[in-house]
Formats: C-alpha cells, structure tokens, sequence
C-alpha cells in the first residue's frame, strides 16, 4: 500500500523563493501515486477478411460503438469511448458503455487473411485507490466489447 508522503516547507522570508527541489519533489510524488494505472485487455486473433476489409469493420465498429478515432494509419487504429466527466459524476451507477477508455487495434496481413491485436485501456485519470468494483466494471466492459469485435469479424 502507498504512503502519501506530506511535504512541510518552512517559511522563508519571502514567499517568492519556494524552494525549488520542494515543488519537485511533490511533483514526482504525485506522479508516482497515479497508484491505480490503467485497467487492461488484451487480445489476439486471426480472421479470414482480407486486410483492407478488416480495417473498414474495425472502422465501423469504433464508430458503431460511439468512440472517435484519434489516431490512424494503415495498420493501426487508435481511439477513444466514453466520458471522464459522466463516470466521475455517475461513478458506479453509470451505464458500461460510458467508460472512458481507449482502444488500441494493430492489423497485420498474412495470407490467409489478415491478424488483430487489440489492447483496451481504462482513461479514467488519476484516482488514489484501486477498487475492486471498477475493476470488475471494466474487465466486464472490455470483454464485451472484445467479444463484439471478434464477432464483427468473423471469429
């Protein structure tokens, strides 16, 4: 368990000179308690659809499921779903489908048909502690939004 370390600062004669070495150090601590990281999914999988196809129902999934594209080349596909304001307002009570969260989906092209990797990661910033429930509420959102990928194409 992290200990939140609590920096006293004695007075100087002049609150301009802050001590430098003091804000950093609050710095990299509240860096360093960005304790909970993201929740992730990973998955991998081969489809019959040839490479340009895959990509267009990968395409149309992202938009299907109301996510923005925020990144994109010929073999990746980054994007974005949900809202950071709606879970941190709704909390536990907010439909699955909101989760703010990203999407990581890499192509490749064989001959037979063409792979998928995808990678979901949890965005719903900084947060102290890990709970058990939002780990629970995004593991069950990733799997089923994994599980409506791979059906979208073919597998």
């Amino acid at each position: 368990m992290p200990v939140l370390k609590i920096f006293f600062v004695t007075r100087s004669s002049s609150l301009d000179k802050f001590p430098t070495e003091v804000c950093e150090a609050w710095h990299r601590e509240w860096y360093r308690l960005r304790l909970v990281g993201a929740y992730q999914a990973k998955d991998e999988w081969q489809t019959e659809l040839p490479l340009s196809e895959a990509r267009s129902v990968c395409l149309e999934f992202i938009r299907d499921h109301h996510g923005q594209v925020h990144e994109e080349s010929e073999l990746t596909l980054k994007a974005k779903f949900g809202s950071r304001s709606h879970f941190r307002m709704w909390g536990f009570l907010a439909d699955d489908s909101i989760l703010p969260m990203t999407l990581e989906l890499t192509l490749g092209d064989e001959a037979d048909g063409a792979t998928v990797a995808s990678m979901f990661e949890s965005d719903e910033g900084w947060y102290l502690v890990r709970t058990k429930a939002a780990e629970q509420k995004f593991s069950r959102e990733f799997k089923t939004k994994t599980a409506e990928l791979r059906s979208a194409l073919g597998r």
